[in-house]
């Protein structure tokens, strides 16, 4: 055997022993294999009201689903089981237009593939029933659009409680059949409304009773911060007997944007005592017996003149009785109405009334200021400041009553029908005013008393029909026609 026939032989045996090695390498226990595992074993939409569970078909690697009648396939999220190991593409809750078919594919670790066809289909069948809700929701569930006129539908008093949130999406409409029926959110649950200017939400009557008062309404009880609601309609709630559409009780808040209170039997909105409007703009109070009640004067602090509270059978801002004093400065805002109000009394702050505004006062009411409050009425000549009373008749409520030596402001003003058991329409006991551009009538006493410690600056005071004199001097115990 020549050399090259020996490294020739010397190579074919190297060969063989590294192909030995190789084989034996394969059964290495150290590297076993990845898998090839990629199969999807669950496809469900579970943002839809029941839950929509597909059907897998591995044999031709298909899914299908079909969605009731007026679902929004667009933006489908489904939610998607797969093969341990494996990914899938497009990722589970991930939103998903399945307009048409769509395709999935799912990686093994060992990275081959496969791929499934799905496809989604919406319920031809347009006679579909409403999903009827009763009793108490506990969990947090969101009611979505099913496309029908009535989506939803409350059989008998409906309650959130534990800390539920109900979230009520746009387009969404619940009816309610009973007159007695009506929704309550309990302290600890809340109630979220995310409906558009395009698809509001929509609370309603039943069918055959679209008059005010065909349901009980909506009572808050919670204080959470998400009790948000924006593009909602409330209609035909409350009844004749003062219940209201909505009714916020002590100790809760609610943001209210873009929403409509309309046909309430009484009520459209009643606040209690401690009852807080977060956030209240661009809000319609129609088509009610009486649009509002506010419980305590400060609460008119929430209301803003982007709201409209005018077409109502009795058009003001209710607001009798209120816990204490104002004791903190608060400013009325001029409204589309008037306030109606029971006494106020300022302490230790100031009370502003913007031009423009109506105060309404009711038998034996009026304003006072006590320790070192005091009150700031700086009407226009385009938009005074009205004190006037329920009834127009002389004498039937207070008058305004300044009692320390805070500087006080009626300019442009009207108080009228004061002066109750011959009394007043204005009086300046220890107190101190600059008043200007002002008519006191119909006084039921005098127009003015001046205490004998009073500091009053004026011009242009005009007096009409005061039945005692117009001026009463408490110093001297004279009445004259003019201020001094």
């Amino acid at each position: 055997m020549n050399n090259i026939q020996k490294l020739l032989a010397i190579f074919a045996a190297s060969i063989i022993l590294l192909a030995g090695m190789v084989s034996c390498g394969d059964d290495d226990p150290v590297n076993p294999s990845k898998s090839s595992e990629k199969t999807i074993t669950s496809f469900v939409f579970n943002q839809l009201t029941p839950p929509i569970t597909a059907t897998i078909n591995n044999a031709d690697n298909t899914i299908s689903a079909k969605v009731p009648f007026g679902t929004d396939i667009t933006t489908l999220v489904p939610t998607i089981v797969i093969s341990d190991k494996a990914t899938i593409s497009p990722a589970s809750g991930t939103a998903v237009d399945f307009t048409l078919p769509v395709t999935y594919t799912v990686t093994a670790e060992d990275n081959t593939t496969q791929s499934y066809v799905v496809t989604v289909t919406v319920d031809d069948n347009t006679v579909v029933e409403p999903i009827t809700l009763e009793g108490y929701i506990t969990e947090n569930r969101t009611l979505s659009d099913r496309g029908l006129t009535v989506d939803y539908i409350v059989n008998e008093y409906l309650f959130i409680d534990g800390n539920a949130l109900l979230t009520i999406e746009a387009g969404v409409t619940i009816m309610f059949t009973e007159v007695s029926y009506g929704m309550d959110v309990m302290e600890n649950a809340g109630l979220k409304i995310t409906g558009t200017a395009e698809k509001p939400v929509i609370f309603t009557g039943p069918t055959n009773n679209q008059n005010p008062g065909a349901w009980r309404g909506i009572n808050i009880y919670s204080n959470r911060a998400d009790n948000v609601w924006e593009y909602a309609i409330i209609e035909n709630g409350g009844d004749s007997d003062g219940e209201a559409a909505v009714e916020l009780y002590s100790n809760t808040q609610l943001t209210m944007k873009h929403c409509e209170i309309r046909g309430a039997g009484d009520w459209g909105l009643y606040l209690q005592t401690d009852a807080k409007l977060k956030n209240f703009e661009y809000n319609v109070i129609k088509n009610c017996n009486r649009p509002i009640y506010l419980e305590n004067i400060k609460q008119a602090a929430y209301l803003d003149n982007t709201s409209s509270f005018a077409e109502n059978t009795k058009p003001y801002i209710y607001m009798y009785e209120f816990t204490g004093d104002i004791n903190e400065d608060l400013t009325l805002k001029k409204l589309d109405v008037p306030y109606h109000t029971g006494s106020i009394f300022i302490t230790d702050c100031v009370l502003t009334i913007e031009p423009g505004c109506e105060l309404i006062f009711e038998s034996n009411a009026g304003i006072r200021t006590w320790e070192n409050g005091y009150l700031i009425a700086d009407g226009t000549a385009a938009e005074p400041i009205i004190f006037t009373g329920k009834s127009k008749n002389a004498g039937y409520w207070s008058g305004i009553e300044l009692s320390h030596k805070m500087p006080s402001i009626l300019n442009n003003c009207t108080i009228e029908y004061a002066g109750i058991d011959d009394g007043y329409g204005l009086y300046v006991a220890n107190g101190k005013v600059d008043m200007n551009n002002t008519t006191i009538s119909h006084s039921g006493g005098y127009g003015v008393v001046m205490g004998e410690e009073s500091e009053i600056t004026h011009s242009n005071i005009t007096f009409i029909e005061c039945e005692l004199g117009n001026v009463y001097n408490e110093t001297d115990d004279t009445v004259v026609d003019e201020l001094p």
